[in-house]
């Protein structure tokens, strides 16, 4: 039978014993006990199941939370022992999730075990602020006010405990040590293995990476410079990394995060429920008060940089391995470096030996990039990255290949073609968070030109470039330029065809296009297309990461600047495979907009609100297939669910359908156009891959 073990950690040493538990991980496998899900988008340096148990009421589940919740059904159904690693101290968030866990398992067949550490709620404050890296977006402030009221209701937490799993099934330890920065804590550590049923557990060696260890503020924001937009290439050996850190730290004063007016509120309300904690626990009165460094110490400014002298002081205790691979990274990376990370890079180029300033970019800036996203794709991941490499051009090419944390050797195989090749520039991102890769990959492109292949998909024709890139040089009146492409089925069930088919382009075959021709469907497959960039100087805060299909918003919004040139000479492949985003395109497209339907209507409505509704009837005729298909969905499975939840969400676009609903009941019976079974229109290339 297996046992939830929910571990509630709000006491100073949280970051070492989760630490510890997962440096423990793979003995803990082999007893029969496994961790809840992790996210983590949720996550910096120290893992915990923080996003299943949200600090505020008004946070709702996603899908990928629901997921995780059933995922722990799942494992205790199985027999297995399920472990959450839980640092929130919100009674609200407690007992919402512990409501969404009731709904998914039977609890009279699983045994529930509860541990809740609790140490000074001071420093529990604090170190919620030394959590936050460089910068602070607005209104942090008003969060962590609202976490001084969290702080002065942790006796209403502990009751909740309580009243769920009784008092034999929650046990409650108090963390009474009040250290200048977090620890390690070997008899907790023994406290926690008797509560899993599993001691002794093996303390980890060393030091885990985390600011939470590094008590001087110049020290913990260094400790944030080598993530530079989550890419974690070249691969950095923290432990080393940790040892400079610290040796940074040696001497220095602590120095105290919280602002002193969130200070002075927590004076101010939390006294009482500090001595009803300490009621609670037996403690005598004052065992969790204030520490003096905490109330003493002047607060430092977190929006400061290091200053110089620091700097340098932690780049000399770089080890020679460890230097050039930060180094790598944050030249890699150059355009998106935020103000402590290009004051290392400075310092680390100045002072390094020229061996480490020849990190590999062409002698000249490149003119083009490609743009490569990749997940899972280790059996085509080189041929794309060879197709590029054979490319012959009279100007240097960059190929930027992202990685979203594949589960394969693709980043690895990635990694491997970059050591050998300067022209390509790894991004293998560490954090598997939604549309990071769109972002990721489209916000390091600052050439002039720019083109798209998936890790999938390949360059056939080695001119390819050159002749697009000629194309646009002699036809400065067009934004993007773009060929078509030999599709091609990795399982044969369909034969290769060509996209666009001629009866697909707006008034035949032409030299150039325009953006209204583009509003009917895809015409442009995406490892086809060549862009006259527009974001080099970064994309723009209005820019949408988040639609699908990504390739065809990219499309029409260089579109926007200028016409669409057409080479008509096939020189690409796109592959089609099971693992395709849009795999189901091909079989039925009422199965397709069951899965990606609601995605395509938020593309549609960005664009008609991007465009301001100079091409509603266009937009709103491509919705009308989709509410047509959620329509059939409806007859065929009884449920009105996509239809209610599109009406609902985009009411211009369901009046416009009501209104031409016999016309469309009537076009729905005859073929459509497009690929095998005529549904390839709008549907493109980016975006096969999961967001």
């Amino acid at each position: 039978m297996g046992r939830l073990l929910l571990y509630t950690d709000l006491g100073p040493s949280r970051a070492w014993l989760f630490a510890a538990l997962l440096a423990n991980r793979e003995r803990l496998a082999a007893r029969g006990m496994v961790f809840a899900p992790f996210d983590n988008a949720y996550n910096d340096l120290i893992p915990s199941h923080r996003h299943l148990w949200p600090y505020f009421p008004q946070d709702t589940f996603s899908a990928l939370q629901e997921q995780h919740f059933t995922t722990i059904a799942e494992e205790l159904g199985k027999n297995k022992d399920v472990l959450c690693l839980i640092p929130t101290f919100s009674e609200t968030a407690h007992a919402k999730a512990w409501e969404a866990l009731k709904e998914r398992v039977d609890f009279s067949q699983h045994e529930v075990k509860a541990l809740t550490i609790v140490g000074r709620p001071s420093l529990l404050l604090e170190y919620h602020w030394r959590e936050w890296k460089g910068s602070y977006f607005a209104g942090l402030e008003e969060y962590y006010k609202d976490m001084v009221s969290l702080c002065g209701q942790l006796p209403d937490l502990l009751t909740g405990m309580e009243s769920r799993f009784g008092a034999a099934g929650h046990r409650l330890v108090a963390d009474t040590s009040a250290p200048t920065e977090a620890v390690a804590n070997l008899p907790l550590l023994d406290v926690v293995a008797d509560f899993l049923g599993h001691a002794p557990l093996e303390a980890p060696l060393g030091t885990p990476y985390s600011s939470l260890f590094l008590h001087s503020h110049a020290a913990r924001r260094l400790a944030w410079v080598p993530s530079v937009a989550y890419n974690a290439w070249p691969p950095i050996d923290d432990a080393k990394l940790m040892a400079s850190l610290q040796a940074l730290d040696a001497g220095r004063a602590n120095d105290v995060m919280t602002p002193e007016d969130v200070k002075a509120m927590y004076l101010e309300q939390c006294g009482p429920a500090t001595t009803r904690l300490e009621t609670m626990l037996a403690l005598p009165q004052g065992s969790l008060g204030i520490p003096p460094w905490f109330s003493e110490t002047s607060v430092a400014d977190r929006f400061a940089t290091p200053d110089a002298a620091s700097i340098r002081a932690f780049a000399r205790e770089l080890e020679p391995e460890t230097r050039r691979a930060l180094l790598a990274r944050l030249h890699n990376d150059e355009v998106l470096l935020n103000e402590d990370q290009r004051a290392l890079y400075t310092v680390l180029s100045e002072d390094a030996p020229a061996e480490f300033r020849q990190v590999g970019e062409p002698e000249e800036p490149a003119l083009l990039t490609v743009l490569t996203m990749a997940y899972n794709q280790e059996k085509y991941i080189a041929q794309c990255m060879d197709s590029v490499l054979e490319q012959k051009t009279e100007f240097p090419v960059q190929h930027i290949v992202l990685d979203h944390c594949s589960e394969d050797a693709t980043p690895a195989i990635i990694a491997e073609y970059a050591a050998k090749h300067p022209s390509i520039r790894p991004v293998l991102l560490a954090k598997h968070i939604p549309y990071e890769n769109t972002w990721g990959l489209l916000s390091r492109c600052r050439t002039k030109y720019a083109a798209l292949c998936d890790g999938d998909d390949y360059f056939t024709e080695p001119t390819k470039l050159q002749k697009q890139v000629d194309f646009l040089e002699e036809n400065p009146d067009c934004a993007l330029c773009f060929h078509p492409v030999l599709a091609v089925f990795e399982d044969k069930k369909y034969p290769p065809f060509v996209h666009p088919p001629q009866h697909m382009l707006p008034r035949g075959l032409r030299k150039k296009y325009y953006l209204a021709d583009m509003l009917n469907g895809n015409l442009i497959q995406t490892n086809s297309v060549v862009y006259r960039w527009r974001f080099r100087e970064g994309l723009p805060d209005w820019f949408r990461p988040d639609l699908c299909p990504g390739d065809w918003y990219w499309h029409l919004l260089h579109a926007e600047t200028g016409k669409i040139g057409f080479i008509p000479e096939i020189m690409s492949v796109y592959r089609r495979h099971s693992a395709s985003y849009y795999a189901d395109s091909f079989i039925s497209h009422v199965n397709l907009r069951r899965q990606h339907g609601m995605e395509e209507l938020e593309t549609y409505a960005a664009m008609n609100a991007h465009f301001k509704n100079r091409y509603f009837r266009a937009f709103s005729t491509l919705a009308n297939g989709v509410f047509a298909d959620f329509l059939e969905i409806q007859a065929r499975d009884g449920t009105s669910n996509l239809l209610d939840e599109a009406s609902k969400k985009y009411p211009e676009f369901t009046l416009n359908f009501l209104k031409n609903l016999k016309k469309l009941k009537a076009e729905s019976r005859s073929p459509q156009p497009g690929g095998p079974t005529g549904t390839e229109a709008p549907f493109g290339g980016i975006g096969k891959t999961p967001l």
